[in-house]
């Protein structure tokens, strides 16, 4: 058992919250690892860990790709920072950029539902809340994804259930 929200690709390179072993009890670390890898084409897999209240798991709401080698990840250090080490260790081979947000949004939102976006070639549609801090990411995304346009959608109601545009579509980018 596999949800889309789980599951973020680039080339042979996917990143997946560790919660798909415990969703497959029936099956070994091993297999499950092996089956990925052979059905999708994968030459590695990196596990991420599971926030504890992150109800979904999602590592869409963690780390997206720039590119193979440098991802992007929500700043975790202001609200845990064992949770925001583990996941620092869990991607140690690639470049790292953060994504930083206010005091006053974290206090609020927790986590931000801003990389759970969906990316096409030309196009990045980034959920937004409608508050000032909007602005801010979509700027910063723009600076990111120089070569691509960037839209904000509004989906405050959605982000509130605890998804957001990648997780309701999972779209993936070959």
């Amino acid at each position: 058992m596999l949800d889309g929200g789980n599951f973020i690709r680039k080339h042979d390179v996917t990143f997946m919250c560790e919660k798909i072993f415990s969703q497959n009890p029936t099956l070994s670390k091993e297999r499950i690892i092996h089956t990925l890898k052979q059905s999708l084409n994968l030459k590695h897999i990196v596990f991420l860990p599971r926030l504890a209240y992150d109800r979904y798991a999602h590592s869409d709401s963690m780390v997206r790709f720039i590119n193979k080698d440098h991802v992007l990840i929500n700043d975790f250090s202001l609200e845990n920072v064992q949770f925001f080490e583990k996941l620092h260790t869990a991607l140690k081979d690639f470049n790292v950029t953060k994504m930083s947000y206010s005091k006053e949004f974290m206090q609020k939102y927790k986590w931000g539902a801003y990389l759970n976006f969906l990316e096409f070639d030309k196009v990045v549609f980034v959920p937004t809340y409608d508050i000032d801090e909007d602005e801010m990411v979509l700027n910063f995304l723009q600076n990111i994804y120089k070569n691509k346009q960037i839209i904000g959608i509004y989906l405050k109601p959605i982000i509130k259930k605890g998804d957001a545009l990648h997780c309701i579509s999972a779209n993936i980018l070959q």
